[in-house]
């Protein structure tokens, strides 16, 4: 429809061509299932593709060429580029206002773009990095109901599902990933899922596949503190016990104020016999936190104070929300 007015309005010639193929690669560019997600969101913010640019140009070539024209032809055309004018200004101020915060303009795109995957993928980042996460799971699913096939979104749901404590579930969204096509998921990302599935999995008990997990993610990105953390903790169970102190000391690098840390430190000690190593990790656990229930029952088992009962190991990871 474009090339045809175009055509019509006298430059719809050669020079339209490659005009005409820009303006089909921005708009398949914000429907394409491989482009980022961002990147998507961002093309559609866009109030004109090249080829209506050209249209707009067109009549306002047409209107100074008939500028001093007094036929009826040419008045019509002053108050249609006029209009048109109007129209997009007033429409374009609307526009900048959605860009006030992300709540607003994602609010804005998932209201009126609800049948694009992308869209509602960023509404539910949105949410999920304001920390409402059961309405980002909603939203979620509502971009898998339009492509179910999006590596990047399950991503997101099992780690909201992590955050919520329903390990089994997040699991279960790691081996749809993992029997798809990886979609949103490259070499510059796919830590992500690989130190969550493998925490998900010390989470559930198989410490040995969780290890591995997380030995692959965190080769990849080094400064991930929780990882460090199960990863220390898996190993304990495996009764690693050089390796877990190692990998928990490398996590307390990448946070010396982790509590939970400390405490697992100080349990790997003592099942290694190296008491006072063992007295200082859980020191330094309590000046961090001495009412967390893990450390508390640990200090008691270190101090005698509960006899024959086993120390705990336990992990964390963090929430979701700006800070």
């Amino acid at each position: 429809a474009e090339w045809q007015i175009a055509s019509r309005l006298g430059f719809g010639g050669a020079e339209m061509k490659p005009m005409r193929l820009l303006s089909c690669l921005v708009l398949r560019g914000t429907q394409s299932g491989s482009s980022s997600m961002n990147a998507g969101v961002q093309l559609r913010l866009y109030p004109l593709t090249a080829g209506w640019a050209l249209l707009v140009a067109g009549l306002g070539s047409r209107y100074a060429a008939s500028h001093h024209q007094a036929s009826r032809s040419a008045r019509l055309l002053r108050i249609t580029v006029m209009a048109l004018l109007g129209v997009y200004i007033v429409n374009s101020n609307i526009r900048m206002t959605h860009w006030r915060s992300p709540d607003a303009l994602f609010l804005q795109d998932a209201k009126y773009w609800y049948r694009s995957v992308k869209v509602l993928h960023a509404k539910a980042s949105e949410l999920q990095a304001t920390g409402d996460l059961q309405e980002a799971l909603d939203y979620y699913q509502q971009s898998l109901n339009i492509f179910d096939d999006q590596a990047i979104t399950d991503y997101c749901i099992a780690r909201i599902l992590i955050n919520l404590g329903r390990f089994q579930e997040a699991y279960e969204r790691f081996n749809k990933i993992l029997t798809g096509h990886g979609i949103g998921l490259h070499d510059g990302n796919d830590f992500l899922w690989m130190t969550d599935l493998g925490y998900v999995l010390v989470q559930l008990g198989a410490d040995a596949q969780g290890a591995h997990y997380l030995n692959e993610g965190l080769q990849r990105m080094p400064y991930s503190c929780y990882a460090w953390n199960a990863l220390g903790v898996a190993q304990a169970r495996q009764n690693q016990l050089e390796q877990a102190v190692q990998s928990l000391t490398q996590g307390l690098q990448c946070d010396p104020t982790s509590p939970l840390t400390w405490s697992n430190l100080a349990a790997v000690y003592a099942y290694g016999k190296a008491a006072p190593q063992a007295s200082e990790a859980l020191q330094e656990a309590m000046r961090l936190n001495a009412s967390h229930p893990v450390i508390v029952h640990n200090a008691q088992v270190l101090t005698g104070a509960l006899p024959g009962k086993e120390l705990i190991f336990d992990l964390f990871i963090p929430k979701p929300g700006r800070r």
